[in-house]
């Protein structure tokens, strides 16, 4: 499988099939959410229709039927970043990153 594909405080992580046990999360008015911003109150947003999303235990995971891309958009409507997803299965997660002082953190959006 390919690497993880990330945009900001979100990693998107190939996986080869989605565990069993698993319940559909139904989208939000704003798509299909993968995360909110801490700070700015933003989502991290995909499209309903394209793509469907998973949980199993907390651990959130997403199948992506045709290309989409994650939408970073803001509380008052306005859109950031978008990054492709090409379709295929992924589990969700928080990305993390090196501080100056080699400690290991979550990325926070």
């Amino acid at each position: 499988m390919s690497d993880q594909i990330t945009q900001g405080d979100i990693a998107l992580e190939p996986v080869e099939a989605i565990p069993k046990g698993t319940v559909e999360v139904p989208p939000t008015e704003r798509g299909i959410v993968l995360a909110y911003g801490e700070a700015t109150g933003a989502a991290h947003v995909m499209t309903p229709g394209k793509t469907v999303q998973w949980d199993v235990a907390g651990q959130r995971y997403v199948t992506v039927t045709e290309p989409d891309t994650i939408r970073h958009d803001s509380p008052t409507g306005g859109h950031g970043e978008s990054t492709v997803i090409p379709p295929g299965t992924y589990a969700v997660r928080q990305a993390h990153e090196f501080t100056d002082e080699d400690e290991f953190q979550r990325i926070a959006d």
